[in-house]
Formats: C-alpha cells, sequence, structure tokens
C-alpha cells in the first residue's frame, strides 16, 4: 500500500484560514510559521472561532524573508470587506528585535508573547473583519517555549524528550489526517434523508489538519494505529495522542456560522455516533516532529514506521478491533444539541453587544 502526501496545510494565525503549502519546514512548534500569531482579547485570553467563528473571515497571507526570518511580512485580508480597509500588514519579530512582552493564556498555559503594533488601521480591518473590537493580534517568541503536559506521553517520555513543545496551537504541533477517514463521515453525512450535494460536505478544513495523507486501499481511520511515521526520506513524526473533536469543526467555512444539530452534516453529532469511544469523540491523530528544519513536500512517500502497541490504544481510550460506544443515542444528541445552543448564545451576544456599542 503506497501511501502519500495528500496536502499540507499551515495556520499562521490561530484560528483563522489556512494556507496550503507544496511544501513545508519541520520545526519543534509545527511546521514554519503554523500558529505563529494568535488573537487575544482584552484580558489576554486567547480567542478562537469556537466563540468568535468570523476569525475565519481572516485570509492570512505570508511574504517570507530571507530563510523565513527577519523581512517577513504577513498580511491579513478578508476579501468579504468590499470597498473597506480589506487588508492590514503585520512584520514578523525576530529575537534581539524591541517588542513588548505580554503574558497570554492558552487554555490553561499561561504564556509570554510578544505584542503586535495595534495601530488605528489594524484596529479597524480587526472589528470590521470579526466584529470585535477588543481583539489583538500577539506573536509566539521565536526563542519561546511551551511544554506540553506529560499526561499526554504515556509511555512514551523518553522517546519523546526535546519534542514535547507547541506554540499557540491547542496542544500538539501536528495534525494529522487521512482522505480516507474524512470520505468516511462524508458517507455518513450523505446517508441522512435531509442530505443535499453541494450544501452539506464537509471540508478537511472543519478539522484543521497540517498533514493529510492518502492511498488507495487506506481504511478509514487507519492513523489511529500509527505510533511512528516516516515523511519523505528523514521527516519522522510519532502520532502521540487522538484528538478529541469540539464545536469548532460545527463552524462552516463558507458562512463562518456554526451548523444546526439537525444539519446533515454536524460534525459532532456524526462523530459522537460512531467515533466516541468513552473520551469524546475522536478524529485524526496529534504529532510531534523528531526531525527538524526538515522539508516536506505534496507527494511525499509515507511509511508507517511503527504502529501502536494493544496497551498503548486502550490507554487513549481509542478502539482496538472495535469499541462500544458510550451512552444512547438521544443522549448524544442531546449533548450536540446543548453544545449548538451554547455556541449560538455566544454569536447572539456579540450581535447584542455591536448593537450595544452603535
Amino acid at each position: 500500500m503506497a501511501i502519500t502526501v495528500e496536502k499540507l496545510v499551515i495556520y499562521p494565525i490561530k484560528s483563522c484560514t489556512g494556507i496550503e503549502k507544496q511544501e513545508a519546514v519541520t520545526g519543534p512548534r509545527g511546521f514554519l510559521h503554523d500558529r505563529l500569531w494568535m488573537f487575544v482579547d482584552e484580558k489576554g485570553a486567547m480567542t478562537t472561532q469556537r466563540k468568535v467563528p468570523k476569525l475565519g473571515r481572516v485570509v492570512p497571507v505570508l511574504d517570507l524573508g530571507p530563510a523565513g526570518g527577519a523581512g517577513t511580512v504577513l498580511t491579513l485580508t478578508c476579501p468579504e470587506l468590499k470597498g473597506k480597509l480589506q487588508s492590514v500588514k503585520v512584520k514578523l519579530i525576530v529575537p534581539g528585535a524591541e517588542g513588548q512582552r505580554v503574558a497570554v493564556k492558552v487554555w490553561g498555559d499561561a504564556v509570554e508573547a510578544l505584542a503586535v503594533e495595534n495601530d488605528a488601521d489594524t484596529r479597524h480591518f480587526v472589528r470590521e473583519a470579526t466584529g470585535r473590537a477588543d481583539l489583538r493580534l500577539v506573536q509566539f517568541p521565536l526563542d519561546g517555549s511551551r511544554i506540553i503536559g506529560e499526561k499526554y506521553f504515556r509511555g512514551l517520555e523518553g522517546a519523546l524528550q526535546g519534542v514535547n513543545q507547541a506554540g499557540f496551537s491547542d496542544k500538539f504541533p501536528y495534525l494529522l489526517l487521512s482522505s480516507a477517514s474524512m470520505a468516511e463521515i462524508n458517507n455518513r453525512a450523505q446517508s441522512d434523508p435531509g442530505y443535499q450535494p453541494g450544501k452539506h460536505e464537509l471540508s478537511s478544513s472543519r478539522f484543521r489538519p497540517n498533514i493529510i495523507v492518502k492511498a488507495a486501499d487506506l481504511a478509514p481511520h487507519a492513523e489511529d494505529s500509527w505510533l511512528e511515521v516516516r515523511i519523505g526520506p528523514s521527516a519522522t513524526f510519532h502520532c502521540v495522542h487522538p484528538c478529541e473533536r469540539c464545536v469548532l469543526t460545527t463552524v462552516d467555512p463558507k458562512t463562518h456560522a456554526f451548523d444546526k444539530v439537525s444539519d446533515p452534516h454536524h460534525t459532532l453529532r456524526l462523530l459522537k455516533e460512531y467515533r466516541d469511544f468513552g473520551g469524546g469523540p475522536m478524529f485524526g491523530q496529534n504529532c510531534v516532529c523528531h526531525t527538524l528544519g526538515v522539508r516536506v513536500r505534496v507527494g511525499d512517500a509515507v511509511a508507517v514506521v511503527a504502529q501502536k502497541s494493544k496497551e498503548h490504544m486502550q490507554e487513549i481510550t481509542l478502539p482496538n478491533g472495535g469499541g462500544k460506544l458510550r451512552g444512547s443515542s438521544s443522549a448524544r444528541r442531546w449533548k450536540c444539541a446543548l453544545w449548538s445552543l451554547a455556541a449560538a448564545g455566544t454569536a447572539l451576544l456579540a450581535v447584542l453587544a455591536r448593537r450595544g456599542r452603535a
């Protein structure tokens, strides 16, 4: 079975639109420039599409300087802002350059970040694109560090020494997904009587993978069992932990609004029906990379070097030759309904806040 890289994606700004690449360079906190920037609120807390789905309207464009360092410029664009300020430019802050250090939060982790210049044009762009006036951009220091918790490396601590880092990503620097897994969830959506072609297809962008792999005869979710993979001649990745999915996957990348739980393509409802093995709905593999500064390319061969042991599979609550879903179908639908209701409430509060400022 010949497995190859089908797609590579980086997300320069956390929770904003990704950029497809023909090649990407590995680093300790993800591919070069992946989630190097992040929006935070006035308290320094990370802001994502979970609360501000319109962040998906922000499309980053990278103009790389020498070796991707000094001189690199990030342009924030929003094609939907017709007739208004459609873009602003942000310069990469490199080690040794002046930059205000600020304290921010990524989930429960306290992280030191660099404050990006927040001039009038930038504030105007962010307000118009996202609907939020309190957001500002920060950059992860190129010499910074954020350690991934040891609880995610059960039995692998020694093998992962020195690569247990993340930047502004939720927990892990890389996410791997197979096209076979995407085909499976789309097949399940299509089985719904209300499914409409052209309206209810699920794109991989909902799941924000960095690496999508393909093979003609690859089984759906085959990546669950992979422990170590080699991409191209020398890029080595460990598939450490399954990725538990949340309400962000229910944001439609075309409309930047939350799906209804009754929609045929509601991701959480679909995943809860066949991918919840007691630890939440799982889809894709969180990874770390051992070989830094290596170029990975679309079309590269992917070799499965090692498989997870039966004990490892059980520890991370993944199926081993089959799994039993927890809870009744109605209970799972109620949970999904509550998630969607909470998301809708957040969106409504944002609308009311904007009206109050008007």
